[in-house]
This record gives structure tokens, C-alpha cells and sequence, in this order.
């Protein structure tokens, strides 16, 4: 018994620090066309942009903690073409303060398809 409770001590410690290597980013989400809803997935109208929340699409991809420590936060639920000055004034903001934090890694954005390279220019 003592093995059993010592074997599992010790593959927990290696899954800790085997999870502490992998690097740590974080997804900004904006909503748009990827976290999108309708009835079916074939309906191309009544479709609602923006619709999921971040941790619903970090859940859809569960491999994706086997190569980093992935957290999401919600910044806006919008479609693109409703991006403004002030979402993306709040997202740069937002940004800037994750890649001066020395335990970020990779900034990650969810975005819609139509105002993407705005948002890209805007924040280059």
C-alpha cells in the first residue's frame, strides 16, 4: 500500500512539474464568427456571432493542455463589425499589461472574420 500511495505521489509531482514547463498563455476573447451559434451547424441564418463564452471554446479543445497552460478571459461577446475605439483601446490595454507580466508567455486573440486585420494594424 505504501508503494501504491508512494508511486502516486511521485507521478503527481511529475505531472506538476512537466505542466510547470509548458508555457503559459492566455486567450483574450472577443467573440466573432468562432464562438458563433445556431440551431445547426449547416444554418447560415439566425447565426448569432459571438454567442460562447471563452472557457465553452478552452473546453471544446481539451488537447491543448498537453502543450501549454491555457487560461481565457472574456473581453467582449460581439461580432467583428462591431468592434469600436473603445473595445479596441480596452483590448490593447489588456494585452500590453499580459505581456509585461513575466509568467505570460503567448497572448492569443478570438476574433470575427470581418474586422480582423483592423484589430491586427490597430494593435501592432
Amino acid at each position: 500500500m505504501f508503494k501504491k500511495i508512494l508511486l502516486s505521489a511521485a507521478l503527481m509531482a511529475a505531472a506538476t512539474a512537466f505542466a510547470a514547463d509548458l508555457p503559459s498563455v492566455k486567450i483574450l476573447a472577443t467573440g466573432g464568427t468562432i464562438a458563433g451559434t445556431a440551431a445547426s451547424s449547416t444554418q447560415t441564418t439566425a447565426y448569432k456571432a459571438g454567442d460562447l463564452g471563452i472557457q465553452t471554446l478552452i473546453e471544446a479543445v481539451p488537447a491543448m493542455k498537453d502543450y501549454a497552460n491555457v487560461s481565457g478571459e472574456q473581453v467582449v461577446k460581439i461580432s467583428s463589425n462591431n468592434m469600436d475605439t473603445k473595445t479596441l483601446l480596452k483590448l490593447a490595454k489588456r494585452v500590453n499589461e499580459l505581456l509585461a507580466d513575466p509568467k505570460v508567455d503567448a497572448v492569443v486573440i478570438t476574433h470575427g472574420t470581418d474586422t480582423l486585420e483592423e484589430t491586427a494594424y490597430f494593435l501592432n
